[in-house]
């Protein structure tokens, strides 16, 4: 990293267990709004771990996967444009990833895949004040040693499935925060998310490629050409139509 982002600072709780660090660090903000920025919360375990959409939540085995929160006050950011946050967490775990491997990319909006195969996910959950963002509470969840998962989710898998190689959990998530670091600084300075955009567009998982999706019609054969600046994906059909859907409002089938 460059100097620049040696000097990043921020503070860690590092817990063994906890119901979830997003809740944890929603309390610890509700209790003192004065807290800094970045402040960082990471557990061994999570025992109500949520984002993963499986009947367990997300699942990950005591101490083998990467589990942490932190917290922003996004100010700066309009409420119609919170979809960069979005991307800017999901463009610093990927881009991070592939400092290990190739094949890494995000499956719209915000979860990372290798290949076909989710390895993260990212749970954002905003409060406001007034007409503007008053914080956001950003958790990751990574399958990093985890080599048997017993939930229901289709396709987990982890970085050393991947690699072969044990990594160090504290040194990924300082990189991690580093990069995010870096895009936010950036977008505060300079007002302007082109390059955030382009960047996450190009990584986007499927783009341009015939797969078959599901929405409230029934199944359809599509191809993602773009997602917009406000977070709809945007999917062509083999009439040429396009469709355009929020989150939850279409499925990938795998």
């Amino acid at each position: 990293m460059n100097s620049s982002a040696e000097q990043f600072k921020y503070d860690v709780i590092a817990l063994n267990e906890v119901d979830s660090t997003n809740a944890y660090l929603f309390n610890l903000y509700r209790n003192d709004n004065n807290i800094s920025e970045f402040l960082t919360v990471s557990a061994g375990y999570q025992f109500k771990g949520r984002g993963q959409r499986t009947s367990q939540g997300w699942e990950s085995n005591r101490g083998e996967n990467l589990l942490f929160s932190f917290l922003i006050k996004p100010r700066s950011v309009a409420i119609k444009d919170q979809f960069i946050i979005s991307q800017m967490i999901a463009l610093a775990i990927k881009e991070e990833l592939d400092t290990f491997s190739d094949g890494f990319k995000i499956k719209w909006p915000n979860d990372i895949y290798w290949h076909d195969k989710k390895i993260a996910g990212i749970l954002i959950e905003t409060e406001l004040k007034g007409s503007t963002f008053d914080v956001a509470i950003i958790g990751v969840g990574l399958n990093l040693l985890q080599t048997i998962f017993y939930g229901d989710a289709p396709n987990p898998i982890s970085l050393i499935q991947i690699t072969d190689k044990e990594i160090n959990q504290n040194e990924l998530m300082d990189n991690i925060l580093i990069r995010f670091q870096s895009y936010y600084k950036s977008y505060n300075k300079h007002q302007n998310g082109l390059n955030i955009y382009q960047r996450y567009l190009k990584s986007i998982y499927r783009l341009k490629v015939r797969a078959t999706y599901n929405d409230k019609n029934g199944d359809f054969i599509g191809r993602i050409i773009g997602v917009d600046k406000y977070g709809f994906l945007l999917l062509e059909d083999d009439q040429l139509s396009i469709r355009k859907y929020a989150f939850k409002e279409v499925r990938y089938k795998i």
